[in-house]
């Protein structure tokens, strides 16, 4: 595991993480490296297409990382010990808290060029391993 930074878990500014019951116990006493093995993050793209008049199609793609091996990942958000986020870019290229059970845009664009449309969005979830 690379160095990565501490960011000090803040609830107004990041929100509150999902824990799966017994999870937080789950943590305790495990190194921050011991406790990154209980995660895993999913890479979700989603790409849509419309033509006006006709049902419109979507594909989705997951990806999933050890979150040890995410090469996304900018911090761990870190309260009274227990890791209970990662820090990634988001869409604007900003650093946002990804909070376990929750996920961040990382990616999103939309075009509409008068007889159709196409989107695509991609997000990144934290997800519990239990």
């Amino acid at each position: 595991m690379k160095d990565m930074t501490t960011i000090p878990y803040e609830e107004k500014s990041m929100g509150t993480p999902s824990f799966p019951a017994g999870f937080e116990a789950k943590l305790r006493g495990k190194t921050l490296e011991e406790q990154m093995a209980c995660y895993r993050i999913t890479e979700i793209t989603e790409i849509s297409s419309y033509s006006y008049g006709s049902p419109g199609e979507s594909r989705t793609q997951k990806t999933t990382f050890p979150l040890a091996e995410y090469s996304g990942c900018r911090g761990l958000v870190v309260k009274d010990g227990l890791l209970v986020g990662v820090s990634i870019l988001a869409y604007d290229r900003r650093p946002r808290a990804c909070l376990a059970g929750q996920g961040v845009c990382t990616y999103f664009s939309s075009d509409d060029d008068g007889t159709g449309g196409s989107s695509r969005s991609d997000c990144t979830r934290l997800d519990c391993v239990v």
